[in-house]
């Protein structure tokens, strides 16, 4: 083994894959259903009324269930477009949440892919979604 491979060896430990965060998806789907539903002939992400989240959480929660359902084989492509968010988040104007998505991008939450094209971040899926756990479903538990 040269020292190239060495290196790669000792450093793999803090290589995050997204083989990684499919590991992780039974606690990821179980966090999300408190929060979301998906279409099964449409992909369409429904995001659940009993909790009045912002314009950031709805988009990261349309955005995780695009890519829910794309690895569910209902939709070939988790990326989602600003009239698709427009759209999800009941047909609102693109100037109500251009801003909190520029926020997601620039925090890694959400990927652009290209102009007016965003991915979300599988890396970053879980740390939300435990944010959104912690908001909204444990403080109403305890309640």
């Amino acid at each position: 083994m040269n020292d190239d491979d060495r290196k790669k060896e000792i450093i793999k430990e803090l290589i995050l894959k997204e083989e990684d965060v499919i590991k992780k998806f039974e606690r990821l789907v179980k966090l999300a259903a408190n929060f979301i539903e998906i279409e099964e002939t449409t992909g369409r992400v429904l995001i659940k009324n009993e909790i009045d989240l912002s314009y950031p959480e709805k988009i990261f929660l349309i955005a995780l269930g695009k890519y829910f359902a794309h690895h569910y084989e209902i939709i070939d492509d988790y990326s989602i477009s600003i009239q698709e968010l427009g759209e999800e988040l009941g047909g609102i104007p693109v100037s109500n949440f251009s801003k909190s998505l520029s926020k997601h991008v620039d925090d890694k939450i959400l990927n652009r892919q290209e102009k007016g094209i965003y991915k979300i971040n599988p890396y970053q899926i879980e740390k939300y979604l435990r944010l959104l756990d912690r908001k909204y479903i444990q403080v109403k538990n305890v309640e």
